[in-house]
This record gives C-alpha cells, sequence and structure tokens, in this order.
C-alpha cells in the first residue's frame, strides 16, 4: 500500500494523454480534451494533511463525517502469525478486561478447550469470507466526537479470516481424572500403613491434562475418594474398600 502511495505518474508512449503537474499537491491526466484527477497522488496527500482530508470526504460526500478521522495504515512487517481471534460472548468479555486469565487445556491429541477460573468451552475454529483486521487501538462511530476534523493514525498489525468460536460446556466427563487417579492408589494393609502404588499426582499437574476449569476440578476432588497426602493427590484401592462388603455378604 505504501509503494502503492507514492507510486508518481509516468507519461505513456501513446500521444493521447500527457500529465501535467498544477502544484504541489495535485497532478491531472489529460486524455483527449477530458481532464481527471490523479487519485493515487490525492490519496498521497492526504497522509498527515487535514486540509487535504476534508477535501477527498467532500468529494466523497461524506459531509456527516466530524471529529476524529482515522487513518489505517499496514506495519511493515505484518504480525500475523503471533495472534489469534476469539469469538466471546459480552459477558466473557468484561471478565478478560477486568484481568482474568484463559488457558487452553488438554494433550497434543485432544481437542482443545479453553478455560477460565470457573468454566470450560469447546473450541472450533471458523472462517469467515471478510479480512480481519486487528489495531491495538480504535475508535468507533461513538467516540469519534462531532468537534473539528483532525487526524489520527492507526496501525493494522496483523489480519486474519478465521477465528475461534467458543461453546460452554456444561457436561464435563471425569473419565480421565479417574484414570489418572486409579495410578494413585493407596493401598491399606491390616496394619493400616498405607503403601502407595504408582505415580503421584499434584493439582497443578491434573490441571495440565485434565480439560477442566480449576474450579470444576476442585469440585469434582471434593466428591471423589481422594486423599491428600505428602502434597500429593491417591486414591483408596478398590479392592480394600470392597472387601469388608463381600466378607459380610459371606
Amino acid at each position: 500500500m505504501e509503494r502503492f502511495l507514492k507510486k508518481t505518474a509516468v507519461p505513456g508512449s501513446s500521444n493521447a494523454a500527457a500529465h501535467r503537474t498544477l502544484n504541489a499537491s495535485t497532478t491531472e491526466v489529460e486524455v483527449g480534451q477530458k481532464q481527471l484527477p490523479d487519485v493515487s497522488l490525492s490519496m498521497r496527500s492526504t497522509r498527515a494533511n487535514i486540509d487535504n482530508t476534508k477535501k477527498l470526504l467532500d468529494i466523497a460526500k461524506l459531509f456527516d463525517v466530524k471529529g476524529e478521522v482515522q487513518q489505517i495504515e499496514f506495519s511493515s512487517p505484518l504480525l500475523s502469525g503471533d495472534y489469534r481471534l476469539i469469538e466471546v460472548n459480552p459477558k466473557l468479555a468484561d471478565r478478560i478486561e477486568s484481568g482474568e486469565r484463559l488457558v487452553f487445556r488438554g494433550e497434543l491429541d485432544d481437542n482443545p478447550v479453553l478455560c477460565t477460573q470457573q468454566e470450560t468451552y469447546q473450541v472450533k475454529e471458523a472462517e469467515t469470507s471478510n479480512t480481519l483486521l486487528v489495531l491495538p487501538a480504535v475508535h468507533f462511530a461513538n467516540e469519534v466526537g462531532n468537534g473539528d476534523h483532525f487526524l489520527t493514525a492507526r496501525k493494522v498489525v496483523a489480519m486474519h479470516s478465521q477465528y475461534v468460536e467458543l461453546r460452554k460446556l456444561d457436561v464435563i466427563s471425569l473419565n480421565r481424572l479417574k484414570e489418572l487417579l486409579r495410578e494413585n492408589e493407596i493401598d491399606w494393609d491390616e496394619t493400616e500403613n498405607p503403601e502407595q502404588e504408582g505415580k503421584s499426582y499434584t493439582l497443578d499437574d491434573l490441571l495440565d491434562v485434565v480439560q477442566m476449569s480449576e474450579e470444576q476440578l476442585m469440585n469434582a476432588l471434593h466428591y471423589l475418594p481422594v486423599i491428600h497426602q505428602h502434597g500429593g493427590l491417591f486414591t483408596n484401592a478398590v479392592i480394600e474398600l470392597s472387601r469388608p462388603v463381600v466378607d459380610g455378604v459371606d
């Protein structure tokens, strides 16, 4: 775009067209007896020039434009690979703006989920026919004011045609959590001394691989037969829990 705006008029080989410079900011192209303004040069002359910007708005019949005029420029290079766009509802947007942390959870072969402190969302990638521009700051129509015109340059840092849709999950599977906890069984012998079998998981370990929010994980652990010991989470061996029942039946 910058290269296009800086392009200068070059006379062609035909005698039917010739270029004539009228002043420092205007060039006209003569085609026979008809004179046309060189639009590209007019666009260039509006950069950082509020008077020429007003003239361009008049030509475009944008008489209702007041206050701030935002000029969109593209950064070089664009950093599109550094950004992912996520569509969120107003409630979730408010929580993000207040500083709440979002975490993608799951292993490499999982379909990812996005977790807040309390909720879990299914993630689905969507595509739009429009190109979405990423700008650090931009004002909407109700924010530009109604006073005199003034210019503000806005930099586009990334472009995308894909974004992530979120769907809140009301039912969370506990299968993976139970499988991991079964690796951490505590077996109680006849002297009631616990013997650890398998690996010990901490809460942070579980949060890395279990696809649920921290609050949902804590609630699940509360209702499961889990023991906190030496900084790890363990479950009672099933055979030991069921033995008294079997003995009673016999």
